[in-house]
């Protein structure tokens, strides 16, 4: 008994331990057989969108890293060129639809986090945070690219996916100190 009791807070601490962002994901395509709903799919890309256009705008008041706040620019450019991109593909879709629907509390545990620290507690804090959200987001975006009901969002999707890759790539990077 006292076994089953060990076994089963040991799995209550990896679930607790997995970031944010992956847990968003995960529970959208646990247990689904059928692909993700456009709904869906828009609702958490863009509050990815949303999270690297904050994070990123905190980035040079909070960071003293060099490299870090080049970073952020760059992530703050692409995710807006992103949120704008998928903006004009639901207006062609006719749906309804826009990611300024569903920015609000985008990731707010996240910046929070962000904004209580500075320094080089920022920069850690930021780092691991980018790399968490760039892999839930290639995740995602992979997900619709190979799933996604809607041929214009999967289309955006598919092409979207290799730079998120390349963010992806670009945050471990960071990371590693390289």
């Amino acid at each position: 008994m006292i076994r089953l009791a060990v076994l089963a807070l040991a799995a209550l601490m990896t679930l607790g331990a997995e970031p944010a962002s992956a847990r968003v994901v995960r529970a959208a395509t646990a247990h689904r057989l059928a692909p993700i709903t456009v709904t869906e799919f828009v609702k958490q890309a863009a509050r990815f969108d949303a999270y690297e256009l904050k994070a990123g705008g905190m980035a040079p008041s909070s960071s003293r890293n060099r490299e870090i706040r080049a970073f952020a620019r760059r992530m703050v450019s692409a995710h807006q060129k992103n949120a704008t991109a998928l903006d004009a593909v639901l207006k062609r879709m006719h749906s309804g639809l826009k990611t300024s629907m569903f920015v609000i509390g985008a990731h707010g545990n996240q910046i929070h986090e962000l904004e209580a620290v500075a320094g080089a507690d920022f920069d850690e804090t930021y780092k691991a945070q980018q790399i968490d959200n760039h892999r839930a987001a290639v995740r995602l975006y992979a997900d619709y690219a190979a799933r996604g009901r809607n041929r214009r969002l999967r289309a955006f999707a598919s092409a979207a996916l290799p730079i998120l890759q390349r963010h992806l790539a670009l945050s471990e990077k960071l990371l590693s100190g390289r």
